[in-house]
């Protein structure tokens, strides 16, 4: 509470949320070391909660239909930590992370849950199968 004080107070949050969404944003997804990736879960976590605090909403657009992302995001799931007195933690991300991602993402989204690419139209952040017509068929 003292930090939030202190960090985000006189409109200072906003600068704040988005110095962390970039930071967050130039970090790789999993680190590597002897043929091994282990996911970078701070950015999973951080990613889309920075955005979406720091209204970047073309970047969490982005970010929330990123493939690569979500599934690396999907397939997280318990991750079981010990602190210098031996307490056990354990983070749960994974599926319901995701879940809580877009729900606030929807909440805090100008217009409802759409995205506005200038007077152009409106488009959903949730896309489901969609037919197109081709002027040409493969």
């Amino acid at each position: 509470e003292v930090a939030a004080e202190d960090c985000l107070a006189g409109g200072e949050a906003l600068q704040r949320h988005r110095a962390l969404a970039q930071y967050f944003g130039k970090q790789e997804l999993a680190a590597k070391a002897d043929d091994a990736a282990t996911p970078v879960l701070r950015k999973l976590s951080e990613l889309p909660y920075q955005q979406t605090h720091g209204e970047l909403w073309d970047d969490l657009y982005e970010t929330l239909t990123n493939f690569t992302f979500l599934e690396q995001k999907a397939a997280t799931r318990a991750v079981e930590t010990t602190d210098a007195q031996s307490r056990s933690t354990k983070t749960y991300s994974g599926v319901f992370a995701l879940q809580e991602d877009f729900r606030l993402a929807l909440e805090k989204w100008p217009g409802g849950g759409g995205r506005r690419l200038g007077s152009g139209p409106r488009r959903r952040i949730i896309v489901t199968a969609a037919r197109t017509r081709t002027s040409a068929l493969f």
